[in-house]
């Protein structure tokens, strides 16, 4: 999909897992990219989750924060039987 738009993974999503990984706030610059999609789980505290990491100072020193491509995405857009 991603390749079909245009876009391209950064280095650090590129490895043998499957679809997601833990990232500690120190890593947030391997995320850095054209594009940054955040699966959101309809869990409690995902919203919380993603604020916190919007104030960690390392967020804003991110491309794709500073052009404004960060968006969130409910996880039944990406994992339902009806997802892209």
């Amino acid at each position: 999909m991603l390749k079909y738009i245009g876009v391209q993974r950064p280095s650090s999503q590129i490895g043998d897992f499957i679809y997601t990984k833990k990232l500690s706030p120190e890593s947030l610059p391997e995320i850095d990219g054209d594009v940054l999609f955040f699966v959101t789980w309809k869990k409690q505290g995902d919203k919380e989750a993603f604020e916190k990491l919007q104030k960690n100072p390392l967020w804003n020193k991110l491309k794709v924060v500073q052009n404004n491509r960060v968006y969130l995405v409910d996880s039944d857009h990406w994992y339902r039987d009806h997802s892209i």
